[in-house]
């Protein structure tokens, strides 16, 4: 570019010189190189700039979200915001078992989960430098619904041994453990007094149920 030449694309029949651009602070130009015929040569660009100019190239993307909820209830909705870095203008969002399952909104609303699980979030942001993708684990943990006390009483304990895990109740009270896994398949129950042995259990998050004469309660546990 040069600030004689009048014409703003170049042919491969051209003089190699294109109109100069006058530019403004905090826009954002592209210029597309076509390489015709030169095949696999080296593109160098070199800037002569005035008047205190000075170039801060653009950066690709650094994805990044946040999420309304981490642990609903099937037939909740969990609402995303988009906390991506360096200016991006487009984004693809995939939603693991959830309706819809994907989306091109920069803040999707009102994403719907309609079943138990574990489920996945992705993203991928654009920008004129490029792109980046964060895909997220377990990023939305819907639960089944018991309908239960949702803290368990003091006095019961879990620890895991080399038989399994156990339940403890200080008190010594007879109870009854029930297992489920969190789309509420039973895996395990056991009736007890004082101590319960649960044997292997699967690893991962899991719903333990104790019921005793004084109430139901349940809470999650994850088993390593």
């Amino acid at each position: 570019m040069n600030n004689v030449a009048i014409d703003q694309t170049e042919a491969a029949a051209g003089d190699g010189w294109v109109s100069d651009m006058d530019v403004l602070a905090d826009e954002v130009y592209l210029i597309y190189v076509t390489n015709f015929s030169v095949n696999g040569a080296e593109v160098v660009l070199s800037w002569q700039l005035s008047n205190g100019a000075s170039f801060a190239c653009l950066q690709a993307p650094i994805a990044g979200f946040t999420a309304s909820a981490g642990v609903i209830e099937p037939g909740q909705a969990v609402s995303f915001t988009d906390i991506t870095e360096h200016d991006p203008f487009a984004w693809e969002w995939s939603f693991q078992g959830a309706t819809p399952a994907t989306s091109s909104a920069q803040h999707p609303a009102d994403i719907l989960y309609p079943e138990p699980g574990c489920f996945d979030v992705g993203l991928t942001a654009f920008n004129a430098a490029g792109e980046q993708t964060l895909n997220t684990t377990c990023q939305v943990l819907v639960e089944l619904s018991t309908g239960l006390v949702g803290n368990i009483q003091d006095h019961f304990s879990f620890r895991p041994t080399q038989a399994g895990v156990i339940v403890n109740a200080s008190d010594g009270s007879p109870f009854t453990v029930v297992v489920y896994d969190l789309v509420g398949k039973e895996l395990r129950t056991v009736q007890a007094q004082g101590v319960a042995v649960l044997g292997a259990l699967p690893a991962g998050p899991v719903l333990v149920r104790i019921q005793q004469a004084s109430g139901t309660f349940v809470q999650k546990v994850v088993i390593q």
